[in-house]
């Protein structure tokens, strides 16, 4: 079914809920728009800034007036830990749509294709619940409002510490090497750990430490994203399995380190942080085109017969976006299953 057909099916969530369609016929932007619980609402497929499809949720607000004119248009939402929306994307649109977009690698009309009129409501219910307490200002927008004030001083702070890094690199070139050291992080092993935390990972947390004082901290999008892929997925005991843990980005990345470890529950393991000339290559993935590199490996050995569910960990990154904006972001990655067999007589010999 094509994603109209897919929306269609959920008419009766809305009062009188009316077709939208999109101005260009070729793309597929479909939504439907009406009345949910005596609020303006809408959900569907629509276009984003970067020409890609996006599917969105929205519920109408009353306008913010405290919002600065460049958040006008665009106000990302931070909530404090552990709420529901804490890993959503959720963000005022136009001053008066609170908005939560929906970041999936799979097609629109697979996503509606999934859903229920219940799966639906349940969405738009919290959105509303969300809207009530900032239409009665039990919800503060002011975190949201003082972490862009603090991006654009950072920023500038960037701008400033790239001019100063290429005097001191002009000295450098002439005189003594130096080294950087993030947040005066020392201890822990470099390049590699066994069983022991490794100094980027030391890194990754004070950084990450820093951007949550700052609330500086976002949800993962659809423009930058962790893959990690195993060499095998069936090993026999004392065998080896190695991870591959690979950024991929649409933005200019740094990944500090992995400041959650994961889970290896019956793994010895061992990280590798990765060569620091690991190149970076351009590839194509949904129409878009991702810069991808390698953020470093875990080489794990079992210790038991059996399915063995692992959890790959986090890594901490920060990007720049094209509008210059600077992103914290944790990105993480789906439990994987490891099967591991009984050593074969001929593997022991």
């Amino acid at each position: 079914m094509s994603v109209r057909d897919e929306i269609l099916k959920y008419q009766g969530v809305l009062v009188d809920a009316k077709p939208i369609f999109g101005q260009d016929p070729r793309a597929e932007e479909f939504s439907l728009a009406g009345k949910f619980k005596n609020r303006a609402a809408a959900f569907g497929v629509r276009k984003a800034k970067d020409g890609t499809l996006e599917i969105f949720y929205r519920v109408a607000i009353r306008p913010v007036v405290e919002l600065p004119p460049a958040l006008q248009k665009d106000c990302p939402v931070i909530f404090p830990e552990g709420p529901e929306f804490a890993d959503a994307d959720v963000r005022i649109v136009e001053n008066h749509w609170l908005t939560e977009r929906v970041m999936e690698e799979r097609r629109p009309e697979d996503h509606f294709s999934t859903q229920t009129e219940t799966s639906i409501t349940e969405r738009l219910t919290t959105l509303s619940r969300l809207a009530s307490r900032m239409d009665t200002g039990d919800f503060s927008l002011q975190p949201s409002i003082e972490a862009h004030v603090k991006t654009n001083i950072r920023q500038f702070t960037w701008v400033l510490s790239g001019c100063f890094a290429v005097l001191v690199l002009a000295v450098v070139a002439v005189s003594v090497p130096f080294f950087f050291k993030p947040l005066g992080i020392s201890g822990g092993k470099e390049g590699s750990s066994a069983n022991s935390t490794l100094r980027s990972t030391r890194i990754a947390r004070a950084q990450a430490e820093l951007a949550r004082s700052q609330r500086n901290i976002i949800p993962p999008g659809s423009n930058v994203f962790l893959m990690v892929t195993p060499d095998k997925t069936t090993v026999p005991v004392g065998g080896k399995v190695t991870l591959l843990y690979e950024l991929l980005t649409r933005y200019s990345a740094k990944c500090w380190g992995f400041n959650n470890e994961g889970k290896f529950q019956h793994f010895q393991v061992e990280r590798r942080d990765p060569a620091p000339d690991t190149p970076r290559v351009v590839v194509p993935m949904n129409g878009k085109k991702f810069l991808k590199f390698s953020v470093g490996t875990a080489t794990l050995v079992p210790q038991r017969v059996g399915e063995q569910l692992i959890y790959p960990g986090t890594a901490f990154v920060s990007a720049r976006a094209e509008s210059g904006q600077i992103l914290d972001v944790y990105l993480t990655t789906k439990p994987m299953a490891i099967d591991v067999v009984a050593e074969s007589a001929q593997e022991r010999k």
